[in-house]
Order: C-alpha cells, then structure tokens, then sequence
C-alpha cells in the first residue's frame, strides 16, 4: 500500500537539546506514530475500521489519502487484500498502550540525511549505497542506548499524508513478519527522528529512526 506528498512550510517542536523544526506532514506522522502508541484501540477503531468500506478484494477504491477527481476512479492494488488490514485491525484492538515518542534532533538529522541521500540516487531500502544500516547512520549523529530501529515509506497522496504513512505502516500489506508495526508499537523506544519529503520513483519517502536513549554528539 502506497501513498505520500510534500509540504515545505515548517512548525516548531520540542526536541532533546536542541531546537527542531518539522514539516506540517513530519508534524502529522508524529501525531499518529502516539496516537497508535497511546491509544491502539481507538486508533483501531477510528482509524483502521473506516478503510473496510474502500476494500474491494486485493483493491482499495477511492483511496482516501487521495483527493477525488470528477469522472475518474482511483484505485490502489495491494498484495493482501482486506486481510492485512483485519489482521491489523486485531492487533491494535489486542495492543497494550506503549509510552508516547519525544522527537529527538540527533535522530531527525540522521533520518534527514538518508532521505536526501535515498531521494538523490532513487533508492529505497535499509542499507545505504556505503553498505551503511541504519545503527551505522544514527550513530553518525550521537550515540544510541537500549534498542534502535528504522522504518521506511514510499508511495504518494495529497490528503491526511501523515495519517496514511502511519496507517500504511502498522497494516503492513505484503510484509510476512509486520516489522513496521512492530517497531511502531515496540515499548522500549522513547525517541523518534522523522524525515518526509519526495523520491524521484515512489512521489514522496518517510524516514522514520527510533531509540531507547540517544545522546547527540557534541
């Protein structure tokens, strides 16, 4: 399932230490990363249970992160179907609320720069053209304790971006083991770096780095 858009106006935030903008939609994934963290039932419910009524077998019609256009029907394919999205639909009704993210500055400029970088070459995936992983580029911008992990999103949209991202994510349409949802609603991580903007193959990319504890480095 695939989605996303930019946006370039700026929102201040709170951060560790340091002072950190985000976009409008980087603002929005934040938002909906803690909603599902903090609420995973209601999340379920207003968030997850709409999208039956746009599932048509293995499609998904009039999608609603994007805007309808007059005399055209939209169509988005998916690999699982409405499975996927029952399956996640249960685990968020099943999930325990976990702590909310702070984001962190040391942990936006790592996620920043594999978005430039990814965005640059028209690459996706978790290994970057040096070989790096993603322990490997947080660890570029501080020093990380505890558990760390990474979550990445390709795709396009024009409407609620941010919402869609984290949707997209904690369904997981077509990934066996649900690692994005996972690592979203993993209770040990207290820190979030977030980066969105475009991506020359899918329309927009969202770096999403996590960590227990990160200290930026001096």
């Amino acid at each position: 399932m695939r989605i996303v858009l930019l946006l370039a106006l700026l929102v201040t935030l709170p951060a560790l230490g340091q002072s950190l903008s985000l976009s409008p939609i980087e603002a929005q994934v934040l938002s909906e990363l803690n909603f599902a963290r903090t609420e995973p039932q209601r999340y379920a419910r207003e968030v997850l249970e709409p999208m039956r009524a746009h599932f048509r077998g293995t499609e998904i019609v009039e999608p609603p992160w994007r805007t309808r256009k007059p005399g055209v029907v939209q169509v988005v394919e998916t690999q699982e179907g409405v499975q996927a999205l029952e399956e996640a639909i249960d685990a968020m009704k099943a999930a325990q609320p976990v702590p909310a993210l702070t984001p962190s500055y040391g942990l936006t400029l790592a996620a920043r720069a594999y978005r430039k970088e990814q965005a640059k070459q028209g690459r996706i995936g978790h290994i970057g053209q040096d070989g790096s992983t993603p322990a490997d580029r947080i660890e570029r911008f501080g020093r990380w304790e505890g558990v760390a992990g990474e979550n990445l999103f390709y795709g396009d949209g024009d409407v609620q971006v941010g919402r869609f991202v984290v949707m997209a994510l904690i369904i997981d349409d077509g990934v066996a083991d649900r690692g994005h949802r996972h690592t979203i609603m993993e209770a040990g991580y207290t820190l979030v770096g977030i980066a969105f903007g475009p991506h020359p193959l899918y329309g927009g990319l969202c770096v999403q780095n996590f960590a227990a504890e990160f200290y930026d480095a001096p």
